[in-house]
């Protein structure tokens, strides 16, 4: 996923090391291309230039973009509204209905893909070790 935005937004600065820190869900891909596009749209190539992607990854329930460098109060507020959006819309499909926080490790899933996670789980725990 991180490999298609960084296609998508050839424009955004992309530090050395994002590739290896960073990781986005499914669901929460198209937020993220959104919020590029944005950036995008409203900064020139000089001032995307002062700033790039440090890292791209959940949190705590949530999409954390780190950004390094000089970056104006616009751009941290549409980071800021980013990472909230994504604590209402499921990471693995996308869905925005009555969305499951699981205390223990952090996820933010719909209610079809919480069962489904947990049917998952289920399975893998009562099969047989080879």
């Amino acid at each position: 996923m991180l490999t298609r935005l960084m296609e998508a937004h050839p424009l955004v600065r992309w530090g050395r090391s994002a590739h290896l820190t960073s990781t986005i869900p499914d669901g929460w891909y198209d937020i993220a291309d959104a919020l590029f596009g944005e950036i995008e749209a409203c900064l020139s190539e000089d001032e995307l230039a002062l700033f790039h992607v440090a890292s791209i990854c959940p949190r705590r329930g949530q999409l954390l973009i780190i950004l390094e460098g000089n970056y104006t109060e616009e751009i941290g507020l549409l980071v800021d509204g980013l990472a909230a959006l994504s604590r209402l819309i499921c990471q693995e499909c996308g869905g925005q209905d009555a969305l499951f926080r699981h205390p223990a490790v952090n996820l933010t899933l719909c209610d079809f893909c919480e069962h489904e996670r947990g049917v998952r789980i289920r399975r893998s725990r009562s099969m047989p070790n080879r």
